[in-house]
């Protein structure tokens, strides 16, 4: 569970996220808007692991935006150029085509040289480093603020790449973009 105890420092939760149905989460860089774990996630887990998550980046775009991550030891987002995404375990990878100001799946396979950063339906093997994903789980300003929309935020301990199009299409289908 996520929690924040300040509410000033909440995001809000908006209804119809990405012009379809369903609620999100609304970021502004602004203050310390974060969500993180109550507890660490235990002991480091080593690679294979995958994210997955649902994101929109609606401001600050040529500035790092994570959707998210384990307090920086990885990340996932949107990187410090327009319309295009990141994963990082140690080495910072991009793929560009991914548009800011509209909805995105996206998905992360941290596994080394055999990474994977899969957004909407394109995929690019790429070496995202070695990095244990450690700490709290976190979304918002943990490492780099979001300004824009994100729900939908999965982390399992196991590379589930094999559903990376699966995955792509039912959050496609489901948030109506």
């Amino acid at each position: 569970d996520l929690v924040q105890a300040t509410i000033a420092n909440r995001p809000s939760l908006t209804a119809n996220c990405y012009g379809g149905t369903g609620w999100c989460l609304t970021w502004t860089t602004a203050g310390d808007k974060k969500m993180q774990s109550a507890a660490n996630i235990g002991s480091a887990v080593s690679q294979p692991f995958t994210y997955s998550a649902v994101g929109e980046r609606t401001g600050s775009t040529t500035s790092y935006s994570d959707i998210f991550d384990t307090i920086s030891s990885t990340q996932m987002g949107f990187a410090n150029a327009t319309n295009t995404a990141f994963i990082l375990a140690g080495s910072l990878v991009t793929k560009s085509g991914v548009n800011d100001n509209a909805p995105h799946a996206i998905q992360g396979l941290f596994s080394g040289a055999s990474s994977v950063i899969y957004a909407d339906g394109s995929s690019s093997t790429v070496n995202a480093g070695t990095g244990t994903a450690t700490g709290a789980l976190c979304l918002g300003t943990c490492a780099n603020g979001l300004d824009g929309l994100s729900s939908e935020w999965i982390f399992w301990s196991a590379d589930k790449s094999s559903s990376f199009s699966a995955l792509n299409s039912n959050q496609h289908a489901y948030w109506g973009f």
